[in-house]
């Protein structure tokens, strides 16, 4: 893949329920200085007041192994925020988590729990789409906000009460086809193959690809849709080597990543041809143990700067984390936008209501009607009313273990 040098800073978009501006370069974006991370500063009754934050995670199910180090990301965030906007609040924020494993009736189950639990809930946190699809029509009804730290999909209309800031995948995978268009110098057309588990996300991600590339000099020339417990896809490698692509999108789970990449590489598939999702990105398939040279040469799209520790976001990780069993790596930094988000909203919620008298409303409210700090993850990040999404994305590549930003691409259409 012909690779063009680009390292401009990300420019990127949530999407969401209304109009929203994030910025990662003013307010308290500035990096802070001594022991402490800054975070936004608020008022409040002298009072404080303790609210619960339900935290619906996978440990169990096709994404275990994400459970518990998405858990001390989150729980990272809540550190953070007590300690700082939290104390000036007169407010102590507690996460309780509970398992869904990747499914629909279980995630049913764990809401009504939390919600029994709890008399005092706020906000909550989804992990999976199955969390999204079972709850997006009961959180209205409930006035309680939830913090999304997956991509924008079927069930997030306009107006929603789940809140997302990574867009629909599948305009990031077309955003890198494009991309390896503009350097196609064949006659024929570019033969995308997709690589990916049979589930709702992946059948949102390949229509919208198949909808960016209309009219472009691309096709899909083949599918792969194994189970998410898949434990050999072989025979969904053979077909893909077999189409004789000329991209390979990659966007398995935790077990088939490395299945697909060990199986392309054993057949000869060129490693520039490869391109990783973000959610199952290098950071991840390092903390994985996937061999280096079945990463060495491949791709990454992703929205998140998480390979650059000088930003304020990896500074609050760093002084909070300790403890917690989490890491820096795609599958935990997915979170980390739509958490802090959600924690600012808090903050300036009790800052206008006094401590002891926000609600999930409030809060709500703050979310469609303000501007947010996006602390170097992510940059310039907007809501829309009509369901926007990230405006542009990062292609890295892996070099040896090194990974290099090669380009910023425009996203859309």
């Amino acid at each position: 893949m012909n690779i063009r040098s680009n390292r401009r800073t990300f420019v990127g978009v949530l999407a969401a329920a209304a109009v929203v501006g994030v910025s990662a370069c003013g307010g308290s974006s500035t990096p802070p200085s001594g022991s402490k991370s800054s975070a936004p500063s608020g008022g409040g009754s002298a009072s404080t007041a303790t609210y619960t934050i339900p935290s619906l995670l996978d440990f169990s199910g096709p994404f275990a192994s994400r459970g518990k180090p998405v858990l001390g990301m989150q729980q990272t965030l809540v550190n953070w925020f007590n300690a700082n906007a939290g104390a000036a609040d007169h407010i102590k924020l507690v996460i309780k988590p509970y398992d869904t494993g990747f499914d629909v009736n279980k995630t049913l189950t764990a809401y009504n729990q939390a919600i029994s639990d709890s008399n005092n809930v706020l906000a909550m946190l989804l992990f999976g789409d199955p969390n999204v699809f079972a709850l997006a029509g009961k959180l209205p009804g409930a006035k309680i906000p939830a913090a999304y730290g997956g991509p924008t999909d079927a069930a997030i209309k306009s107006g929603s009460w789940v809140f997302s800031p990574l867009g629909d995948f599948g305009d990031y995978y077309a955003a890198v086809v494009k991309w390896r268009l503009s350097t196609w110098t064949q006659s024929r057309q570019l033969r995308v193959a997709f690589a990916s588990f049979d589930g709702i996300p992946a059948q949102g991600w390949i229509a919208t690809l198949k909808k960016d590339l209309q009219g472009t000099n691309a096709t899909i020339v083949d599918e792969e849709y194994p189970s998410p417990t898949a434990t050999s896809v072989t025979v969904n490698v053979n077909r893909i080597v077999a189409s004789k692509p000329d991209v390979v999108i990659v966007a398995g789970t935790d077990g088939s990543q490395p299945l697909y990449l060990a199986g392309l590489h054993a057949q000869g598939i060129p490693a520039q041809d490869i391109v990783n999702s973000q959610h199952e990105g290098f950071g991840l398939m390092q903390a994985l143990k996937v061999s280096p040279d079945l990463l060495n040469g491949t791709y990454e799209v992703t929205t998140e700067r998480y390979q650059d520790h000088t930003t304020q976001a990896y500074q609050i990780y760093s002084q909070y984390s300790a403890g917690q069993n989490t890491r820096w790596a795609e599958d935990t930094l997915l979170h980390f936008p739509s958490v802090s988000i959600m924690l600012q909203a808090i903050d300036r919620a009790a800052k206008a209501k006094g401590s002891n008298q926000i609600t999930g409303q409030d809060v709500y409210n703050q979310l469609t009607n303000g501007t947010f700090d996006g602390y170097g993850l992510l940059s310039q990040l907007t809501y829309h009313n009509s369901l926007g999404g990230p405006t542009s994305v990062y292609v890295l590549k892996d070099e040896n273990g090194t990974l290099t930003q090669v380009a910023t691409l425009p996203l859309g259409g």
